[in-house]
């Protein structure tokens, strides 16, 4: 085979990344050397150390750990355990090379303003509602909200009740205060780091879910110190959780997470239920669930005009 003809078969298995999520463009921008840990239908994930980078269909969506590729993932031939070569411009494996030279970088865009608090209050009792019944029975969204009674169920719900005990009783207190008061953090991530089944366990996604929503609320002490609890018992779960968990300890939200937590906070119930049907089995609806109960919880303890003008209300969920 002539080197021309090689070098043209080369070329042809060229993909081009069209965009890619802050912590995914730094493990570029580092370096390395990775293998395929998983590969699905419209995405696979390299693992580089102890992190991950998804390369995905434009259908996925985009995140801080993803890269948007323009070409169809079955079709790439890629097996798991294929080594990947990563670098600032280029990630290759086997006859495949993402090109990153015209990537775009993404990033979450700024969270809206809550319209009020009784709008939200209604919002995370309508969703409480109608994830009871809509959610998968397997769900923590239905072990949180609902009256079922199964083995999961009987196992979260004390975890959950202890985790929206934990929140501070005043308005994002200083850290200090973190020290005293009902439970602390630590305890609150060991309960659901972990519980579960699958790459990213039901409580696992609850948390990242609550981390999201008190980013959102401007809960920056409290979910401070929530990530940092996380981070430190996040060896409790799967290698490619445990990525996800230390993003969201960091503030960052994929844009699936961005326009769920968004539509809680601008009162479209109707959207943040649909965007949980889209994100895995009971991805989605565990990830909901963390979100309503921290949002539920900051609204309790908020006295009126704390939280852009909001008044107090009472959590929705039955634990």
């Amino acid at each position: 085979m002539s080197l021309a003809f090689e070098r043209s078969a080369y070329l042809e298995r060229a993909v081009v990344v069209l965009r890619g999520g802050v912590i995914a463009r730094e493990v570029c921008r580092r370096g390395a050397r990775g293998e395929v840990a998983a590969i699905f239908e419209r995405s696979l994930y390299l693992r580089v150390g102890a992190e991950f980078i998804c390369i995905g269909e434009p259908a996925i969506g985009n995140g801080p750990t993803t890269l948007i590729i323009a070409a169809r993932v079955a079709q790439l031939g890629l097996r798991r355990g294929e080594r990947a070569f990563i670098s600032n411009d280029r990630i290759t494996m086997g006859d495949v090379l993402f090109d990153l030279s015209n990537c775009q970088s993404w990033r979450a865009p700024p969270w809206p303003t809550v319209p009020s608090s009784a709008k939200l209050r209604t919002t995370c009792v309508m969703i409480a509602q109608r994830a009871a019944v809509e959610s998968p029975a397997d769900s923590l969204a239905r072990a949180a909200f609902g009256p079922d009674d199964t083995p999961l169920a009987r196992l979260a719900r004390p975890r959950v009740a202890r985790f929206a005990s934990w929140l501070p009783p005043t308005p994002d207190p200083s850290p200090s205060r973190f020290a005293w008061g009902e439970g602390n953090p630590a305890a609150c991530a060991a309960d659901l780091v972990g519980l579960g089944y699958g790459l990213t366990p039901s409580g696992d996604d609850f948390l990242i879910g609550a981390l999201a929503a008190l980013d959102a609320l401007g809960q920056t002490n409290t979910h401070a110190a929530l990530g940092r609890a996380v981070v430190a018992a996040a060896d409790s779960t799967s290698p490619l959780s445990a990525s996800f968990l230390r993003a969201a300890a960091a503030g960052h939200a994929g844009e699936n997470l961005h326009t769920m937590v968004a539509a809680i906070l601008t009162g479209d119930a109707g959207a943040a239920l649909a965007q949980a049907r889209r994100i895995g089995h009971t991805s989605g609806w565990d990830t909901l669930a963390g979100a309503v109960v921290a949002c539920s919880r900051v609204l309790r303890r908020l006295k009126v005009g704390a939280l852009r003008g909001p008044s107090a209300a009472d959590a929705p969920y039955r634990c």
